[in-house]
């Protein structure tokens, strides 16, 4: 809210809200970060937060950021009932004209998890849009 308030009034600010940090901090406890990863949460690395923290110093950038790895299909696999405000990164069906550009993305993909940059501003469109 701080940083959103600032903009307002044209000061500098930057929020960024970060998911869980593999090397460091308290996922990067083995048995937390197992149990977050088997939950479709990644782990930031340095390499990926340096680039993310470059960029949200940037005054083009919304106030409030966010750097959250998810494997949407794993994590709203072991939900009972995949909530309406997240029913936009469900996986969609897959059509056979898709199998084969889902394979090239997958092979050139380095990473594991289906990530999707999103601003805080971009979360509250969807919330909005669901909710009304």
């Amino acid at each position: 809210a701080t940083s959103g308030l600032r903009r307002a009034v044209g000061l500098a600010s930057s929020s960024v809200q970060w998911g869980p940090w593999g090397e460091v901090g308290m996922a990067a406890e083995e048995s937390i970060s197992v149990r977050m990863q088997a939950s479709g949460f990644g782990l930031i690395t340095m390499t990926e937060a340096a680039p993310a923290l470059a960029a949200s110093l940037g005054a083009a950038g919304p106030a409030v950021q966010m750097l959250l790895l998810v494997d949407w299909s794993r994590f709203l696999g072991l939900l009972p009932v995949v909530p309406k405000a997240l029913s936009a990164f469900a996986p969609s069906p897959v059509r056979p004209s898709m199998v084969a550009a889902s394979t090239a993305c997958k092979d050139n993909d380095a990473s594991p998890l289906f990530q999707t940059a999103l601003s805080l501003d971009s979360v509250f469109e969807i919330v909005k849009a669901v909710t009304g």
